[in-house]
């Protein structure tokens, strides 16, 4: 934005175009992401991410949130298909949409942090699967040390900045379910008044689109199956990410004090849930059709 207002004077306009032009890329990788699914899926989980009032606002505002969700679809998208194809590119726009993100909002530090362990995870998987392979971490991460080493360098002092000077207040005080899910939940319905009772059946299907998933995939693990692993690593990806961010997110309040995520802080969470989402339901759809068939 610095950079828009030097280029373009201060202005409105001037100041918001790069969130304007990020939500290009929003969108475009909203697309990516889904675009080799069932069609009814990539219409549904777009629509959902590109039309949600709370998240498309923050793309109006002269802030460094909506560049944040661009460059986090981005860097998933990128790193999906580090596993879908080992490409370089793939690698260097991982890295870099996790850098631009990271920077454009310090909260999406988290994201990158858990996708690199992720990205072992995975990779362990995959040796054990294939009983012919062992898992080596410093071969496993070669590839990834130059830009590592890179984004530490760049990130260390405003990231050391914000943690010296920022008392950690996100806001909430209450615990993950009543502030952050709950923010969540407000924000996937456009803020509609929920009963008490209807605000309880919608955490149970919140927190069961992410479990039911997680319990699958574990099952999988166990029986070894391979073909479970290799078509639906976006599912197993995107699961774990947001498993462990909230794991997390509980540790860190735990642990230095800070605040359970609410409001702004928090809608970051909401494309990675809807992306999950996506995911889900097309391992469902292609599940109960193979089930139809048989």
């Amino acid at each position: 934005m610095k950079y828009s207002e030097k280029l373009f004077g201060d202005s409105e306009i001037s100041l918001r175009l790069p969130n304007l032009i990020l939500f290009s890329v929003y969108m475009i990788y909203s697309f990516f992401l889904f675009r080799d699914k069932n069609q009814l899926i990539l219409v549904g989980i777009f629509t959902l991410l590109c039309t949600n009032n709370s998240i498309i606002d923050f793309f109006g505002l002269a802030r460094g949130y909506g560049l944040s969700f661009g460059f986090m679809l981005m860097s998933l998208y990128h790193f999906i298909q580090i596993f879908n194809a080992q490409k370089t590119k793939h690698i260097i726009l991982f890295h870099a949409g996790a850098l631009f993100a990271t920077l454009s909002g310090f909260a999406l530090f988290n994201i990158y942090l858990i996708l690199l362990v992720i990205y072992n995870v995975i990779t362990y998987m995959d040796c054990y699967f294939s009983s012919n392979k062992n898992y080596n971490f410093i071969s496993s991460n070669r590839v990834h040390l130059i830009p590592v080493l890179i984004n530490t360098i760049i990130l260390y002092e405003p990231i050391r900045r914000v943690t010296m000077n920022s008392n950690l207040d996100f806001g909430g005080k209450t615990g993950l379910y009543s502030d952050t899910i709950t923010a969540l939940i407000n924000y996937s319905l456009h803020n509609l008044a929920l009963s008490q009772v209807v605000l309880i059946i919608t955490k149970i299907i919140f927190t069961s689109i992410i479990l039911i998933p997680f319990s699958i995939i574990v099952l999988k693990i166990i029986k070894r199956d391979l073909n479970f692993f290799s078509n639906f690593k976006g599912l197993i990806i995107v699961n774990f990410l947001i498993t462990i961010l909230f794991i997390a997110i509980v540790l860190e309040h735990i642990i230095i004090k800070a605040d359970y995520p609410i409001s702004r802080f928090s809608l970051f969470i909401l494309p990675i849930f809807f992306v999950h989402l996506g995911f889900f339901l097309s391992y469902l759809t292609g599940f109960y059709k193979k089930q139809s068939i048989s």
